[in-house]
């Protein structure tokens, strides 16, 4: 019984928004999909804010009521976010420029 959980657990992997760097050989189309996984803080509704860890509905509501940003630590320096919160959030957030 536990050999069938323990080959179970070897066989988990973890999904593409957990990954936090993308490996340097990576290709091209890898890379578009760890950009396009991250939130857009500048288009993303307050409660896909509020999924992201730690951050509670008011400072997701905190962070929509500020756009638009130009660069991710905008959010710092307008004090909308605290140093450790944006630690916390940095790898899961991006700002995407308007086309």
């Amino acid at each position: 019984m536990v050999a069938g959980i323990v080959s179970c657990l070897a066989i988990w992997r973890p999904s593409l928004l957990a990954a936090d760097k993308v490996p340097e050989k990576a290709t091209a189309e890898t890379r578009q999909k760890v950009r396009r996984a991250k939130l857009d803080v500048n288009s993303a509704s307050a409660h896909e804010l509020a999924t992201l860890p730690g951050l509670s509905p008011e400072v997701a509501d905190r962070i929509v009521q500020n756009r638009p940003y130009r660069k991710l630590d905008d959010l710092v320096t307008r004090k909308v976010l605290g140093k450790k919160e944006f630690a916390r959030i940095r790898e899961f957030i991006a700002v995407r420029r308007a086309r």
